[in-house]
């Protein structure tokens, strides 16, 4: 029983930490301003149109999820809509205070600091996935959406991934060329992290995935 409290201990820890490193990843994303990742460019196009703030367009944007989850499954599963919501609360709030402290870096005008600042949001991203999915906690109600749609219509995984990816960017870069005029939150960004964020993720698994599964207690 001592084991077992230590392991759910050690899990939302890690999870908390991997939220806080997603968190700091998008936020350095914003700052490098070349486009953010598919997943979070809907909240950002909705952050730049309405000025509200990233973390709460990022909020709603999931409720969003959660909406098309229902539209999906036609049941409301009160619990796992709840720890959703628990979930993407509390990244909101940690991009909230990520967006500001990142705000504090210096200029990116120049092309090569932008750069490496996407690079690095990058890295960050791919690390709080790993930390996050071997936590095997519930997930956010966007990557909720991909094991979903592969079991209630037997699609393929990366078919459906891509699929969800594209069709985010695309609403993203569709209103913010309607309300603002520019791709908004897309960029060459966006595609960058959507070819090598998965990359990155996998080589980190690699690492130190199976080391981590023992430490947690999920292997």
């Amino acid at each position: 029983m001592s084991w077992e409290r230590d392991s759910i201990v050690r899990r939302i820890t890690i999870y908390c930490i991997g939220i806080v490193l997603l968190a700091t990843g998008v936020s350095i994303a914003i700052q490098a301003d070349l486009g953010v990742s598919p997943v979070s460019s809907l909240s950002y196009a909705i952050a730049l149109i309405t000025g509200i703030s990233v973390g709460l367009a990022t909020l709603l944007t999931n409720f969003l999820y959660l909406f098309i989850q229902f539209l999906i499954t036609k049941k409301l599963y009160w619990k796992s809509y709840f720890v959703q919501i628990i979930s993407v609360s509390a990244l909101s709030i940690a991009i909230d205070i990520m967006v500001w402290v990142t705000g504090h870096l210096p200029e990116t005008n120049h092309i090569v600091i932008r750069l490496i600042y996407l690079v690095v949001s990058m890295c960050f991203i791919a690390g709080a996935l790993s930390l996050l999915l071997s936590t095997k906690l519930p997930l956010m109600p966007y990557d909720f959406l991909v094991p979903l749609l592969i079991e209630t219509y037997k699609w393929r995984l990366s078919t459906t991934r891509i699929s969800c990816d594209l069709i985010n960017v695309g609403v993203a870069a569709a209103i913010s060329l309607i309300f603002l005029h520019t791709l908004g939150s897309t960029g060459i960004g966006t595609i960058l992290s959507a070819l090598l964020i998965g990359k990155i993720l996998a080589m980190l698994i690699k690492w130190y995935g199976e080391k981590l599964k023992i430490y947690l207690g999920t292997h």
